[in-house]
């Protein structure tokens, strides 16, 4: 049969208990459910919000992902947006044969 502690060895055990635990100095009764964090910064892109399941994969050679994905580190916007906002800027630089080819392949694809 095992011995029941004492007293004494449950005062021990409570001393150094609480040593181990730092007193709460600001609101004893503060719990994690207390918190509500609202977010209050929503950033979207445009003007439709596609789901991620809703883009696609394309196939890029090594040091260009590795630029694309440099690229939107260090401007904070995902690598999609990244690819986008260089597709928006190349449009600018087409002739304007090359802009007329486009629209009409564009509104095949619309």
């Amino acid at each position: 049969m095992a011995l029941l502690p004492t007293n004494k060895s449950n005062a021990k055990k409570a001393q150094a208990s609480s040593v181990a635990k730092p007193e709460r100095k600001n609101n004893p009764d503060i719990r994690p459910s207390d918190i509500k964090i609202n977010d209050d910064t929503k950033v979207t892109y445009g003007d439709k919000v596609y789901k991620a399941s809703e883009r696609q994969s394309i196939r890029v050679d090594p040091p260009v992902l590795k630029m694309i994905s440099n690229l939107s580190y260090a401007k904070d916007i995902p690598m999609y947006k990244m690819v986008e906002v260089a597709m928006q800027a190349y449009l600018g630089t087409l002739t304007e044969s090359e802009r007329r080819i486009y629209d009409a392949k564009n509104d095949k694809i619309n």
